[in-house]
């Protein structure tokens, strides 16, 4: 028996605003539709970040109106070390509905890419993915760097989508493409973090801004 909570299960309906188009990209890449074929299971959605940050998974919950507990567990990696996790599990069959118009059930298939969504918010939906699956990091020398993982048909929308002339890694299940060309790093992070009416992912936000500004 699930303890009933508010939502609002047309959040997803229509894609009429950048932060609409944000969170289902974020959805894309860190978020979980399940389709359960017995009765006794509904279909749920799942969202689960490392608990360290648990105030993203909060901006989304209070995006959809939502006032349903977190759950959090602790668990042991297979090199022995500890780690933290915070979820927001929602069973809402309208919600689950609206957002499955976007984003596929059991989505591990390798050729899904980020859906299509009206061309003034294809920032905002690649700055979703990139908050959810993209790093940020500085190499030996100081060089800063951006990096993308995820299915290969994801990677090479991203390296479409920003023209990067570079190769990219590819495994069995994923692949990673990275540039530290000062142009494209500035222009992918000026794209995705500078606009403050998207609620990026905090930590992300504040490296990206460094970078930006030279720190």
């Amino acid at each position: 028996m699930h303890r009933k909570y508010n939502i609002n299960e047309n959040y997803f309906e229509n894609l009429d605003s950048a932060e609409k188009v944000y969170w289902l990209g974020f959805i894309t890449a860190d978020g979980c539709l399940y389709q359960r074929k017995t009765r006794n299971k509904p279909s749920e959605f799942i969202l689960e970040l490392n608990a360290k940050d648990v105030e993203q998974v909060i901006n989304f919950r209070n995006a959809i109106g939502c006032d349903k507990d977190l759950e959090f567990k602790h668990s042991i990696t297979k090199n022995g070390m500890p780690t933290y996790a915070c979820k927001l599990r929602i069973y809402n069959s309208e919600f689950i509905k609206h957002l499955n118009k976007w984003v596929p059930t059991n989505k591990s298939n390798n050729n899904f890419t980020p859906p299509d969504v009206p061309a003034k918010y294809i920032n905002a939906i690649w700055a979703g993915v990139y908050d959810g699956d993209g790093c940020i990091y500085f190499r030996k020398n100081g060089t800063p760097t951006v990096s993308l993982t995820g299915s290969k048909p994801v990677v090479e929308a991203f390296k479409d989508k920003f023209n990067l002339d570079v190769s990219y890694a590819v495994k069995t299940n994923y692949s990673t493409i990275q540039s530290a060309k000062k142009t494209k790093v500035k222009e992918i992070l000026g794209l995705f973090y500078k606009d403050d009416n998207l609620p990026s992912l905090r930590r992300k936000k504040k490296l990206a801004l460094e970078v930006l500004n030279g720190k």
